[in-house]
């Protein structure tokens, strides 16, 4: 059971997610089309494959030509073509009730991608409009794209076409707005260099990491999938700022993280009124009575729901 501590403590537990084996497509194409639903609400989609995507990840969604929408990894479904999404709905997104076409193109998000998409969505991504052959490892190839817009240089990138093994890169040079040089890293599970030719209509999207580069930064490791930071961990998604009050949501109805960050919620419960406290439907305090404040942890997307009769118990967040 977790502990119940009236202020935050100062000692938070942090968890570091890196989805997705080398050579896995980093994104997935829609092939039916689903509507959006409310905010913080889950919506099944069959895409082409579901396994670049990890659980709690924030992936972004859209077509070439218009606006899209932030949205979490809720489920990951068996069978390798459905992902489970709940909606976040920030500034900027699509609104509830939209529809997205087939076709559209789910990729890992950064965040909040209302920057990118406003100045152009192909931020999110990049469309190789010249084929070029992969280059032996760790050489480089400049390659033309539609828009280099959205890529940095030293950011890990992917490319490849949905269904197809892809390859990782590093981003070594931008020299134009239609141009990318990239650095070939032939990780495990990439296609092979010199041999292969990637087509005209390729896409190159945002990485999600890979140990060889996350290696590579002092006091950083990989030790079977998990990062390893020597010197700790530390988060200035809050830093100075007080916590968030929220809207307190009725017995028994779940209240979801609305942020990309994990959070940690401060729950009060004047005159013990609150009776039990559930995490994503799981109860971790069941015998609440009597106590009169809370403290518990959820990551994107996850949910709380508190149990009581009568009274007005509040809350407040603060990201991490």
């Amino acid at each position: 059971m977790e502990t119940a501590p009236c202020v935050p403590c100062n000692t938070t537990p942090q968890s570091v997610d890196v989805p997705g084996p080398s050579g896995q497509n980093a994104w997935a194409l829609v092939t039916t089309s689903f509507i959006v639903p409310a905010q913080s609400a889950q919506v099944q989609v069959s895409v082409s494959n579901s396994a670049g995507f990890v659980l709690s990840q924030n992936v972004y969604v859209a077509t070439q030509s218009a606006v899209g929408a932030n949205f979490i990894v809720y489920s990951i479904p068996a069978g390798g073509q459905t992902l489970v999404l709940t909606y976040l709905a920030f500034a900027g997104d699509v609104t509830t009730g939209s529809s997205f076409p087939v076709n559209s193109l789910i990729v890992p998000g950064t965040g909040n991608l209302l920057t990118n998409s406003q100045a152009n969505l192909n931020a999110a991504y990049a469309v190789v409009e010249t084929a070029f052959a992969v280059p032996a490892v760790l050489s480089t190839r400049t390659v033309t794209v539609n828009s280099s817009q959205g890529f940095v240089q030293g950011q890990n990138v992917f490319v490849g076409t949905p269904g197809s093994t892809g390859g990782n890169f590093l981003v070594t040079a931008v020299p134009s707005v239609t141009t990318l040089t990239l650095q070939f890293l032939g990780l495990s599970g990439d296609f092979a260099p010199t041999t292969t030719t990637v087509p005209i209509g390729a896409l190159i999207v945002p990485g999600i990491g890979n140990q060889t580069v996350i290696g590579a930064i002092p006091g950083v490791s990989v030790v079977n999938g998990v990062v390893v930071f020597s010197k700790g961990l530390a988060s200035n998604a809050s830093n100075g700022v007080a916590p968030a009050a929220i809207s307190f949501p009725a017995t028994t109805v779940p209240w979801a993280n609305p942020t990309s960050n994990n959070i940690e919620v401060y729950i009060n419960s004047p005159s013990n009124v609150i009776t039990a406290i559930a995490k994503n439907g799981q109860g971790i305090y069941p015998n609440a009575a009597g106590q009169t404040c809370f403290t518990l942890h959820l990551q994107p997307g996850e949910t709380f729901t508190a149990t009581y009769a009568s009274g007005s118990p509040t809350a407040r967040y603060s990201p991490f």
